[in-house]
């Protein structure tokens, strides 16, 4: 220290010469030491703290996948190629991806919804999650409705609504992204189209987000009208090909500054898809599809990006071979319909149609081709053992004359054979069948009345069972009796059975007075005049004085057979009257053949004469004389048969000349062949 310098001035020194040499082997002073190095260990804290955020992974996300596929409603559409969007999202979280493929009801996703917000509450877990619902939706009362596995058309309360969907998400603070893929469905009793349900639910998401009511991010996919856009080839959805290359690390830079840092974001996630979805929509001529984001969270991280990038798309497979099964299934309805089964069963066509149609839109779909198989083969099994049951198609008759040669008997003569032979042989009556048909006979009619499997009006059977009737060589009194039981069991309408009924339900005192073989006679009139009046709309000729004095004849007849007062002389004429009656009725029969022949000979010749009119005379004529001679004769025989057939075609009280109409089709018939002789053709 200098002289006469105090202690407390030595500051001013120092300061007065700055630059002055330290003495060789001075120390610092303690408090500059310990605050150097303070400043050094809080630096060094700092960048270690630093390190330690920047370099710890972000918390991987948690996955929950709803695949809506399997609708137990018929009438529901399918949702398509949904289970493999879901399980390519999964792929992209390993660790906790979970596909709910099995929770397909309401119950069931509104439970698990739940259970995982009670989870991330219980364990105050900051791992973002990530909710995947795929569904189809609809728009009841102005409200969006998601429609689960065990919707029904007619019940709205099985729906879920937007509330019940939003609910558990609300109740959780930790990170999540609810990615909807609402596929819009008409309900089955609509009668006019519904509104679109994704434009509702984006209205509705839009007003919860303005009311602060959704604190979470909420990405949908928009689907259009007519369904998802689906690239076949994939066998992907677009929107859920976008969502999974998303997260794969392609939505990486999808930010306003376009900066990447290595890591996909859920803001960054709705960029991309939305951005792919519009263009590759668009580039593949699909209906315009922009998906749309809602809510008020924050944004945050879900993936880092591979090391090697993003993967690539995956590559088209294979083309879908149509399955054999379907095939055979729409053979078989092509069958149905060659066999006219439209018109006898239309509603097992309609089945078989309406079950094909969903099963073959359920493969396309993408649903698994043998579950889609093994759930409709029973279906296809069950229709065909129903169609076994059917007989063929014959348009309803109130005569057996229109049915013969139209129906299988065969079934019908099987069951009906155990009875026919006991009324063959003629069960003789018990004590307690107090006068009445047989035991034995009524449980033959029952028996058979089980067998037969045929509908009404049981044509196959009544044929089977008249023909029957008509074998019996002369029936007895006991033996119509059971037939006419037999035909009001089924029962069996046709006409021909009024008479056996009327015969059946006489006296046997009144039948036992009348003449050997007359009921024998009275069955072959009744089917004879059937026959006649089946026929005769066919052959253009209108006998009705003919037939109404064959039908008079054969009332007044058996008006006679039936009444008890009539003495057996009487009875004898009537029957003889009845016997008659079958040869009557079978040549009024062979004439009404003979007029159809005729008169398809006369249409044919009339438009050969007015073909040759118009070319003759012509140069493919090269004898015009003989050409002129035969075409007289066939003019002359023309007319000669029209005024032949026109008055019995307008109306005939007598059976016409058979052998006229014949003889004058014939010459018709010999006349075109001689003028076409005379042609020469080139």
């Amino acid at each position: 220290m200098p002289p006469g310098q105090r202690p407390q001035d030595n500051w001013k020194g120092s300061a007065a010469t700055p630059n002055r040499p330290t003495v060789r082997g001075t120390k610092p002073a303690p408090t500059r030491r310990w605050f150097g190095a303070a400043l050094f260990l809080a630096g060094l804290v700092g960048v270690i703290v630093g390190l330690f955020f920047y370099l710890r992974p972000d918390p991987e996300p948690v996955l929950l996948a709803f695949p809506v596929t399997q609708y137990s409603h018929a009438d529901w559409a399918p949702n398509p190629w949904a289970e493999a969007d879901a399980y390519a999202l999964a792929e992209r979280f390993p660790k906790d991806g979970e596909v709910a493929f099995q929770n397909q009801e309401k119950s069931r996703i509104l439970r698990e919804l739940n259970a995982a917000a009670d989870a991330s509450r219980e364990k105050n877990s900051r791992r973002p999650v990530v909710v995947y619902l795929s569904l189809l939706g609809t728009v009841a009362d102005g409200k969006p409705l998601l429609i689960p596995g065990d919707g029904r058309p007619d019940d709205p309360s099985t729906w879920i609504t937007l509330d019940e969907l939003l609910d558990p998400l609300r109740r959780t603070t930790t990170p999540r992204l609810l990615i909807l893929d609402v596929r819009p469905a008409q309900s089955p009793r609509a009668v006019l189209p519904t509104e679109d349900v994704n434009e509702v639910l984006d209205t509705a998401l839009a007003k919860l987000a303005a009311a602060n009511d959704l604190p979470f991010l909420v990405l949908t996919a928009n689907t259009p009208c007519d369904g998802a856009n689906v690239l076949r080839p994939l066998k992907r959805s677009l929107f859920g090909l976008a969502v999974t290359q998303g997260l794969a690390g392609s939505a990486d830079g999808w930010n306003p500054d376009r900066s990447t840092d290595s890591r996909v974001s859920a803001k960054e996630l709705a960029a991309y898809v939305t951005e792919v979805t519009a263009t590759t929509s668009a580039a593949a001529n699909l209906a315009p599809q922009v998906p749309r984001l809602h809510g008020h969270g924050e944004d945050f991280r879900l993936f880092l990006v591979p090391t090697g990038g993003a993967p690539p798309l995956p590559t088209p497979g294979e083309s879908m071979a149509y399955p054999p099964w379907l095939m055979e299934a729409w053979q078989q309805r092509d069958t149905w319909v060659n066999e006219g089964i439209d018109r006898r069963a239309p509603r097992v066509l309609y089945h078989l149609k309406s079950a094909t149609l969903r099963a073959e839109q359920r493969w396309l779909a993408g649903l698994d081709a043998k579950a889609v198989q093994d759930s409709f083969t029973p279906q296809l099994a069950e229709l065909r053992s129903v169609a076994k049951l059917l007989g063929p198609v014959v348009p309803p008759s109130r005569a057996l004359s229109r049915l013969r040669g139209k129906v299988d008997t065969a079934p019908a003569v099987k069951a009906l054979t155990p009875l026919f032979s006991k009324i063959r042989e003629g069960a003789s009556p018990r004590p307690d069948d107090k006068g009445g048909i047989p035991g034995e006979i009524k449980a033959a009619i029952t028996e058979a009345r089980g067998k037969i499997m045929e509908a009404e009006p049981f044509d196959a059977v009544a044929v089977a069972l008249f023909e029957f009737t008509l074998g019996l060589e002369n029936p007895s009194h006991d033996q119509m009796r059971a037939i006419a039981a037999t035909a009001a069991a089924f029962p069996l309408k046709q006409v021909e059975f009024l008479t056996v009924a009327l015969v059946g339900n006489l006296p046997a005192k009144q039948v036992s007075r009348w003449p050997a073989g007359t009921t024998r006679k009275l069955l072959e009139a009744t089917r004879a005049l059937e026959d006649a009046t089946a026929f005769e709309a066919r052959a253009f000729l209108k006998v009705d004085g003919v037939l109404a004095a064959t039908i008079q004849d054969r009332a007044n007849a058996l008006a006679v057979l039936c009444d008890p007062e009539m003495p057996d002389r009487q009875l004898a004429a009537s029957a003889e009257m009845i016997a008659a009656l079958p040869d009557r009725l079978r040549a009024l029969r062979d004439v009404q053949a003979a007029m159809v022949a005729a008169w398809g000979e006369f249409e044919v010749t009339r438009a050969v004469l007015a073909d040759l009119a118009v070319r003759f005379p012509h140069t493919l004529v090269p004898v015009p004389e003989a050409f002129a001679t035969a075409w007289l004769a066939l003019v002359e025989d023309y007319l000669r048969l029209e005024r032949l057939i026109w008055p019995v075609v307008e109306r005939a009280e007598r059976v016409p000349d058979l052998t006229a109409i014949v003889r004058g089709a014939q010459a018709l018939r010999a006349d075109r062949a001689a003028i076409l002789s005379h042609l020469r053709v080139p």
